[in-house]
Parts: C-alpha cells; structure tokens; sequence
C-alpha cells in the first residue's frame, strides 16, 4: 500500500513537472556583466531551485562531518576516562583543549587524579597566555586551590568572570575563597552576583545562603548601624539559627535586653534554641542574660547543650542529678570544672579549648565555632551541631 502511495506520489510529481515545463517553453534572456544568453523560463526556475537547495544541503553535510568529529572525540575521551586510562587521556586533552577550551574543566580533574597539580598549572599557565577562556582562567583556579595558593586562584576566578559573567561556578568559588580569606564583603557582593543569574529552582538555596553570609558578617561589624542593616538583610532572606542569633546579639548591643529575651524564647518555638544556645557559648557576657530562661526550659534543651551552657555560666547545682547521665568526655568536664584543685581547673580548661560542638555533615570536618561554609569541602550549610554519638 505505501508503495503505490509513493509511486502515485512521483507520477503526480512527474505530470505537474512536465505540464509546468510545457507551459514556460518561452525563452528568457539572462545578462551578465556583457553576456546575454536566452535560456527556456522553465529551465530557469528549476536552476534556481536547485542552487537554492544544493547550497544549505552542501553546508550542513560540511557541518555534519564536524559534529561527526566532535563527537567522535568526545566518545574517545569518555572512553578512555571509562577505562582509567588517564595518561593517554592526559595527553589526549592536552592537544585539544587549545581548540576546545571547555576541556579544561576535565583536563584540571584529571591532573588533580593523577596526582600532577603541578604540571597542570604550568600547563594551564602557559594556555592562558595565548587563549582568552573564562574555562581556562576556572580550571587554573581549581588547580591552585589544590595548592592552597588561594591568592592566584582569586585572580584567576575575577578575570573568568570578566570573560563571562554568567560563569556560574566561577563566582562560587570566588564567594568560597572571599570566604575562606575572611573578605566577607567581596564574598557577599559575589552572592549578590549569583542572585542575579541563578536559576529560579536554586534562587531558594542561594537565598539562604545570602541570609547566613550577611548574618556571619555582623558578627564581625563594628559599626552599629551598618551591623543592624546587614541583620534585617540577613532576616528577610531567611530566619534560621544564625540570623535570629545575629538579632538576639544586635538588640543586646542596643540596651535592648528584652527585645533579646524575646527573640529567644522565640527560637522554642521554631526549635531554634539549641542552636542559638550554641552560638551564645561564644559570648560569655551576654549568656548570663538568658540564664532564667534556660533553668525554665530546661527539658526543652539537647543534654549536651544544657550542660555546655550551665558549665559555661559556672552553675552547678542543676548539674548534680544530671552527672550520671552524662556521657564520659562530659562528666569529666563536670567534675574538673566543679573541683577547687587547680591541676582539676587547668584539666577543665584545657577540655573546653579542644572540646568541639559543630561537625560537618558532608564531609565530617568538625569544628570548635560554627561556620556557615566548611573551610575543607567548601559546602554550605552543611555544619550542624554533635549531639549524637560522642562516646
């Protein structure tokens, strides 16, 4: 059946070709510079249509044989990284990453897994300087992280993002690093970069992150008025732990003990109060504040946090018929802490300097003060508190 649909199809086709060539017998003249030729109009309009189709067929056939390329070298080198075969992968991307500079990317991770980071900075270093790539400037940047050469790679992510701004990872690691260096106002000029470009399903995640940034860095203002606008900021992004913490700290900066006491008890009701007691072990002249709140509420709270804080505070009393329910590493804090014998004061001091509250989930770092980005995996928000499993 299809057949004969097809066969009726070119005898149609056949029929209007010759009915059509029939009817535009008469010749037309056709000048060239002083050439004149006379040729059928029929002859003239199927020319027409042949060139016309035979020019975009010629160039996508030639455009084909380059993707066919492409992606045969792609296959190649996917093939090879399936096989572990990294040196001969190695040498393979290094030939074609000067045509191909979004093979740097790959090139810089397969220096890092052979162990070579040196030889890829010299690599990349001597690329740059003949390729203007943001993909070249990023992969030279994650090459010199590996070597904690934190200042070069900071050069290097600026100018990758002055190729292209959109380079998404660029001004990541560029916050990452501002971070990492202590730049908390580059790092949030960055985030407010990200803002703009991200894409709407991790705008959210991005969003809070901002929020933890702007809090962590009013921890650190000295000026009151630029520490209270970075905590609003911080709060309109996201009302976690740390920027209630930040509220509680600025209002008690203020005189406003109350507004503060507020904020506090506020934090039961979002189960924010472990957390926000944590970060308020690090401020032994506001802690006292809290104190009445935290004897009410006493069941409310993690035991190893309740214990950080009454031992922070030098209250024992309410430790007494607690001890035997606490673990090793903190009955020994109890009991150091409490005895008068100076030897027992240096052991409780010297608990309390290695003692260490906050642990990365993501990579298992841990860490005597919270920190909204882990400085060894370089994830956010991953830090939370240990309170479970300590032997």
């Amino acid at each position: 059946m299809i057949n004969i649909i097809r066969l009726l199809i070119l005898l149609s086709l056949g029929i209007f070709i010759a009915i059509f060539s029939y009817q535009n017998m008469k010749p037309v003249e056709i000048n060239f510079y002083q050439y004149t030729y006379k040729i059928p109009a029929f002859v003239l309009i199927f020319g027409c249509f042949i060139v016309g189709f035979s020019i975009p067929t010629i160039y996508y056939y030639f455009r084909n044989l380059s993707l066919n390329s492409e992606l045969n070298s792609m296959l190649k080198i996917f093939n090879l990284y399936s096989k572990g075969n990294f040196s001969n992968l190695l040498n393979l991307l290094k030939k074609q990453v000067k045509n191909k500079p979004y093979l740097s990317a790959f090139l810089s991770e397969i220096y890092v897994k052979t162990g070579k980071v040196d030889e890829g900075i010299r690599f990349f270093e001597t690329l740059r300087q003949g390729v203007n790539s943001s993909f070249v400037e990023l992969a030279l940047s994650k090459l010199y992280i590996k070597k904690n050469m934190y200042d070069e790679a900071l050069m290097c992510l600026r100018q990758s993002i002055s190729y292209d701004f959109k380079n998404l990872k660029a001004h990541r690691l560029l916050r990452d690093i501002s971070f990492l260096k202590g730049n908390l106002p580059e790092a949030i000029a960055v985030q407010r970069n990200i803002l703009k470009i991200v894409d709407k399903e991790f705008s959210k995640k991005e969003g809070v992150i901002m929020g933890n940034l702007l809090a962590y860095s009013s921890l650190y203002e000295k000026e009151l008025k630029e520490r209270e606008r970075l905590v609003k900021e911080a709060l309109r992004y996201v009302k976690n732990p740390l920027t209630v913490t930040a509220g509680i700290l600025l209002n008690m900066e203020k005189g406003k003990e109350g507004h503060a006491q507020q904020l506090f008890e506020e934090s039961f009701n979002n189960d924010f109060h472990n957390h926000v007691v944590a970060f308020l072990l690090n401020y032994k002249d506001k802690l006292p504040y809290f104190l009445n709140i935290i004897r009410e509420k006493e069941g409310n709270f993690n035991l190893e946090i309740l214990v950080r804080a009454y031992l922070e505070l030098n209250v024992f009393e309410p430790l007494k018929e607690k001890v035997e329910k606490l673990p090793v590493h903190l009955r020994a804090m109890v009991e150091a802490g409490e005895s008068h014998v100076s030897k027992d004061k240096l052991c409780f001091d010297a608990l309390k300097e290695v003692y260490k509250l906050w642990e990365c989930k993501c990579c298992g770092a841990s860490y005597k003060f919270y920190k909204p980005m882990c400085e060894k995996c370089f994830e956010w928000n991953c830090i939370d508190l240990i309170t479970e499993g300590r032997n």
